[in-house]
This record gives structure tokens, C-alpha cells and sequence, in this order.
């Protein structure tokens, strides 16, 4: 779950009672509506998270061997 405020937490849930913080950013929902506006694809930022969660995000992302040209066998990493 990400819950975006004033800054972000990234929160790992397994269950109703385990979860954990996993990590957390000071950019918040400014910071997100601002980046909207300025590549002005969305005016609601609910139309974004739902086009976010319906897209691919392997068409941006990139793997280890996007960067490396193969895998990075010392730290385990496959391509």
C-alpha cells in the first residue's frame, strides 16, 4: 500500500494485523498533482492511480539487463 500525504510511505501488508513500513519519500501529493499538470495527461488525479494500475510497467521500468547489457552474476541478478 502507498499512502501519499505530504510525503509517501510504502507499507508492506501480509495480513490484517502484519504489516510493515517498507520505505518512504518527503514528495508527497504536490509533488504528484504537479508532475500531472506539467505533463498535462490528467486533470484528476483518480484517472492517474486508475491508469496507473490498469498500465504496464514494464514498458518503462528497467531490468539489470537494460543497464548492465546481461546480468550481474556477483550480486545474484539475472538479466
Amino acid at each position: 500500500m502507498v499512502n501519499i500525504r505530504s510525503g509517501a510511505s510504502f507499507i508492506r501488508i501480509d495480513s490484517k494485523n502484519d504489516f510493515k513500513r517498507i520505505s518512504g519519500s518527503t514528495i508527497g501529493i504536490q509533488v504528484f498533482l504537479g508532475i500531472l499538470k506539467l505533463i498535462g495527461s490528467y486533470t484528476d488525479p483518480t484517472e492517474a492511480i486508475d491508469a496507473a494500475i490498469k498500465g504496464d510497467s514494464s514498458n518503462l521500468d528497467m531490468s539489470v539487463g537494460d543497464i548492465y547489457g546481461g546480468g550481474y552474476s556477483a550480486l545474484g541478478l539475472p538479466s
